[in-house]
């Protein structure tokens, strides 16, 4: 039986009684209210359906891979402490990463990341029948004609500038869901425990368990006066949500129901066994060695440079969590034996759509089979491509096809360069400065050029082997430098006035300006055109058979009772289980709970494992008050939530709907979350409510934001 079509999975490891896999869309909420209320769900689950009553409209997403929440009437926001890295790196040149920072007023609110937005849902509607197009046109003509359509309605959508517009795909195509947003661009810093809390344990403490990291942070929404999302201004004032979540100061116990609501961002779990197969043994092996090629470098050329390691400490960070993920999947995807499974879970499926007319299913199958190979001869050049996102090279790519596009009517312009993209594309050539230098850019960009200098021929990118060579002829590494150190030395890219100059600028002022940062971007643009068309007919051969596909999973699946959730996408979704622990791969009962017990039995007094003087001397006195039970602090729990990548931030909430913790990591078993659920395995991990209002009271005395969230302080001789 697949086991991803599983409506409910029942299990019993280590006293533990039940894991559900699914990510589930809020509207499917009601078809899988049996397994809820097995789960031990209070709330009617038709509450959770509608997106406009609590707790739905207090869950928000805060782009990229973090989701959050609403958690108090003046527009408090609680998410993860790593989605707040970069608004507190922003601030003070980021101290607050190892002093912590606490805003006792809102005039001591510090502005966050200016790229930094939350999005408050407002509507979801179902635009399928709107994008349906006339049978007959080959597929690239099908999808241009959808392209055109999503652009229409996202236009309609975002006539009043308050709102942000997402065109949500599910299924290959199957299905498209509008998704109006209200925009938050005003955020500001309230709130981030010191590094000894956030981070105890690093990077070598996530996602291993047990953990014992305080990883959360406190933002707030501001909106103009009129109440109306605004920029940033001291007139603005904070946002009055419609609702927030309640906070259960009691946490949960072991057993107890637990749902966590957020924003996962992208899961492959109805990949063919090929595809399964094909990343085991080559793909993500090739992509560990990009990524610890690109970190070695960045960490070599920012060593004893902390100006330069601030710089790139986003990029660092975002690395080290691909990494940390590409290294888990392919441990997992290898012990798992998932495509071996899939072959068979594949051959069972095939064997009843041959008996029950879905003829078109089987062979899409075949054809998806075909095509493995083109995606796996594309990988390592469409995976240096995306690295070059962490060089200047991306500012002036950006320049010139923002320039090429501003010639176009707007619905045809390319999606990422419309007239709704170009705020975000100012916001980020204002940032440059703050995550450029000039010595480690021209390393990763030089180590990067030469890799697509050295694919095989039918990868190969002949503008760049001609900008290098300065014409026809093979390109050398010694040309290359040449062409760096002159590219370097003469451009003005690091003069904000200049970026400023050339993002107002038309196309032929670009292409004619002479800079030589912007004439390499000139020179490759067409090759990466030609590529972006050819992925582009290949994309959209592979979705329609996986609509096929698809098709054929979705009716087997409904022929034997069971329900399908699509993969992640960005969409929101809803994750539900129970508080519990595991057994290890060593058969070690690992317990749901992790306290400050065990945190103080890690402490060396050396960071990562510096657990910090006053929480010490607060745990040692016994200061918890009633934030312990028997006397014992929770800090991190246990759920087998199924969760992935967008998951960190998002609210984790009691059977009656009540905040008691923020997701922030999973355990071992979920780096491979993309591919597989594994019930007996997978786990949440996240931070106990408990510990965070202890923190916030007994350690930092941030006794007029815990009375904001409705709850009253214990310590009132906390600092302060």
């Amino acid at each position: 039986m697949p086991h991803r079509f599983l409506l409910l999975v029942l299990i019993a490891v280590a006293g533990h009684v039940q894991a559900v896999e699914g990510l589930w869309e809020p509207a499917q909420l009601v078809a899988v209210e049996e397994p809820l209320r097995a789960a031990g769900i209070a709330v009617d689950p038709r509450q959770l359906a509608d997106l406009q009553r609590y707790p739905m409209n207090a869950v928000v997403d805060l782009g990229g891979n973090c989701s959050a929440s609403l958690v108090s009437p003046l527009g408090l926001i609680l998410t993860s402490h790593r989605c707040a890295d970069a608004s507190i790196r922003q601030s003070r040149d980021g101290r607050q990463l190892e002093d912590g920072f606490v805003a006792r007023t809102l005039g001591e609110e510090l502005r966050s990341d200016p790229e930094l937005r939350v999005y408050i849902t407002q509507s979801v509607q179902d635009v399928s029948a709107q994008l349906r197009v006339r049978e007959g046109q080959s597929r690239r003509d099908r999808a241009d004609a959808i392209d055109r359509r999503s652009k229409r309605l996202l236009a309609a959508c975002e006539r009043d500038p308050a709102f942000r517009c997402q065109m949500q795909v599910f299924d290959d195509g199957a299905r498209h869901v509008l998704v109006k947003r209200l925009q938050i661009r005003d955020v500001r810093l309230v709130y981030a425990p010191a590094t000894a809390i956030s981070r105890f344990g690093g990077d070598a403490d996530r996602p291993a368990w047990p953990s014992h990291s305080g990883n959360f942070a406190l933002l707030r929404a501001y909106v103009g006066p009129d109440g109306k999302p605004a920029d940033f201004s001291e007139l603005n004032v904070p946002l009055r949500p419609p609702s927030h979540l309640k906070l259960q100061p009691a946490g949960l116990s072991s057993g107890d129901f637990a749902m966590a609501i957020g924003f996962p961002r992208h899961t492959r779990r109805y990949r063919l066994a090929e595809e399964a197969g094909d990343a085991q043994t080559r793909t993500i092996p090739a992509s560990i060695k990009s990524f610890q090629a690109v970190l070695a470098l960045i960490a070599e050329h920012t060593r004893d440079r902390p100006d330069a390691a601030l710089r790139y400490a986003d990029q660092a960070a975002t690395l080290r969590n691909q990494l940390e993920q590409a290294q888990g999947s392919l441990d997992i995807l290898t012990r798992s034996n998932l495509a071996v499974r899939k072959t068979a879970e594949e051959a069972a499926i095939l064997v009843w759509a041959r008996k029950h007319q879905h003829a078109d299913g089987v062979a899409a199958h075949a054809t998806l089979k075909s095509l493995v190979p083109q995606h796996r001869s594309r990988h390592e050049r469409a995976l240096l491509l995306k690295l070059l996102d962490g060089t200047s090279f991306a500012t002036t790519r950006d320049l010139v096809r923002l320039a090429i596009e501003r010639g176009k009517p707007d619905i045809e312009r390319a999606a990422g360069y419309q007239r709704r993209d170009e705020t975000r594309i100012e916001a980020r050539l204002l940032q440059f400065d703050r995550h450029f230098d000039a010595g480690v850019d021209r390393v990763l960009l030089k180590y990067l050029l030469q890799r697509l200098i050295d694919l095989p021929a039918d990868q190969r990118l002949p503008e760049l082997d001609r900008w290098v060579a300065a014409g026809d002829g093979a390109p050398t590494a010694v040309q290359l430098d040449a062409r760096l150190d002159a590219l370097y030395s003469g451009t003005q890219l690091a003069d904000a006035e200049q970026r400023m100059r050339w993002l107002k600028a038309d196309r032929t002022s670009i292409e004619s300006d002479g800079d030589p940062a912007l004439a390499l971007a000139v020179a490759l643009l067409p090759g990466l055109l030609r590529i972006d068309e050819d992925e582009r007919a290949l994309d959209s051969e592979r979705e329609h058979y996986r609509r096929a596909w698809m098709s054929t999973l979705t009716a087997h699946a409904k022929a034997n009772g069971r329900v399908l959730y699509a993969d992640a996408n960005g969409s929101l979704r809803v994750s539900f289980g129970t508080v519990g622990g595991y057994r290890s791969g060593t058969d070690a009962v690992l317990p749901a709970f992790a306290d400050v017990a065990g945190l103080t039995a890690r402490h060396t007094g050396v960071a990562p494992f510096d657990a910090g003087k006053r929480q010490l001397e607060a745990i040692s006195a016994g200061r918890f008050d009633r934030y312990a039970v028997d006397a014992v602090l929770p800090v991190n729990l246990l759920a087998d939530l199924d969760t992935t990548d967008g998951s960190p931030g998002s609210p984790l909430l009691n059977a009656r709907a009540e905040l008691v913790g923020v997701a922030f990591a999973g355990n071992p078993a979920t780096l491979a979350a993309e591919w597989l659920f594994d019930p007996a395995q997978s786990r949440t991990i996240a931070v106990d409510i408990r510990y965070i209002l202890w923190v916030m009271d007994a350690i930092d005395g941030a006794h007029g934001l815990l009375d904001e969230m409705g709850v009253k302080p214990a310590f009132a001789d906390a600092p302060g």
